[in-house]
């Protein structure tokens, strides 16, 4: 066991290594012991060329092993611990070293820890719509798995993490093992999103977790951003066909119109009971008898849209129908709202 040695101190990661070989067969596995009980598992079988630059044994260079282990999350208290590993060979034979456990000690608070930046959006910045939520994330020798973006304490996402940021690497002395793949990503939509963001000052943090399982926030004073989308532009129409407690079997022709004043509607699907889709509207058809008493509508005239609605896929009883709309702002809206989610009709197949 070379790490760690005796009377080493560590603070919340816990670095095992060594070397472990045999005569005769391989080695199948290495456990972790800490105070008499097994943690972990090392992963065996790693290239040691130094080693193996002056010792020529059976596996050479494959014979190192090594762990990183997380001491809050194995719940290591502050002070003295011993340590000792069982090696495995492919025989089921195990043997454990070294003779006298190694005493090491954990100290409190945290090292190695990840560092970044959020670089967009700028602190203090003021925004709307759909934002760029990017930067970058390392670690001088853990590797990075995950990365999320949480806005008020709240994860969005999910964040791409992995982006090549070579501006970044080639300018460190110290390349981490994620280099130059450090960069992270997220489109944050603040008007219309799940959960919303809704006007009004916000924080944001970035939460990394490395391959000890360890989460990290940053930075560790969270950035302040404002959103600022004001009232959301209404979606507003009519369904034709068919009417409100219209009992509905086999196929029914929808057809109907939508707009959203000085917005533009870009998706659509029709839905039961607030949720449940079963498709899209084709939407665009023309509608000049609605448009003649519309303005500040730049889709006129088309604003009509269709549907064939196949009842037999819902269960008989009563449910809500409307189709669901979607501006080029993100604002959403059912169309009709005479209910919440459009009108009641009941589902009568026989």
């Amino acid at each position: 066991v070379e790490s760690p040695s005796a009377g080493q101190h560590f603070q919340d990661i816990l670095q095992v290594t060594g070397i472990a070989y045999d005569p005769v067969a391989a080695i199948s596995r290495v456990d972790v012991f800490v105070d008499g009980i097994v943690i972990a598992r090392a992963t065996p079988n790693l290239a040691r060329p130094d080693f193996c630059a002056t010792q020529n044994v059976r596996g050479c260079p494959l014979v190192g092993f090594s762990s990183l282990l997380n001491v809050s999350a194995l719940g290591l208290t502050t002070g003295q611990h011993t340590l000792k590993i069982r090696v495995t060979n492919s025989r089921g034979l195990p043997k454990e070293f070294p003779d006298t456990p190694i005493s090491f000690f954990v100290d409190p608070g945290q090292a190695r820890l990840p560092y970044g930046k959020i670089e967009l959006p700028a602190a203090g910045a003021t925004v709307s719509g759909t934002v760029a939520v990017r930067g970058y994330v390392a670690d001088d020798d853990l590797r990075i798995l995950s990365v999320d973006t949480l806005v008020d304490g709240v994860t969005y996402g999910p964040t791409t993490y992995g982006l090549s940021r070579t501006d970044i690497c080639n300018a460190l002395t110290t390349k981490p093992p994620n280099c130059p793949a450090i960069g992270f990503q997220l489109s944050l939509v603040t008007s219309g999103g799940f959960p919303p963001v809704p006007d009004g000052q916000h924080t944001l943090q970035i939460r990394a977790r490395d391959e000890t399982g360890r989460l990290t926030l940053i930075p560790d004073t969270p950035v302040t951003f404002t959103v600022k989308n004001g009232a959301p532009a209404p979606i507003l129409g009519g369904l034709d066909t068919p009417k409100t407690n219209d009992h509905l079997s086999g196929i029914v022709h929808m057809s109907g119109y939508a707009y959203s004043p000085g917005q533009k509607i870009i998706a659509n699907v029709v839905a039961f009971d607030n949720f449940f889709g079963v498709g899209a509207a084709r939407y665009g058809l023309p509608r000049p008898d609605i448009c003649a008493t519309l303005t500040n509508v730049p889709a006129c005239p088309n604003i009509g849209f269709t549907f064939d609605l196949d009842t037999t896929t819902i269960l008989n009883g009563p449910h809500t129908l409307g189709v669901l709309f979607v501006n080029d702002r993100n604002d959403q809206g059912f169309v009709p709202n005479l209910v919440n989610g459009g009108i009641n009709v009941v589902i009568d197949n026989h």
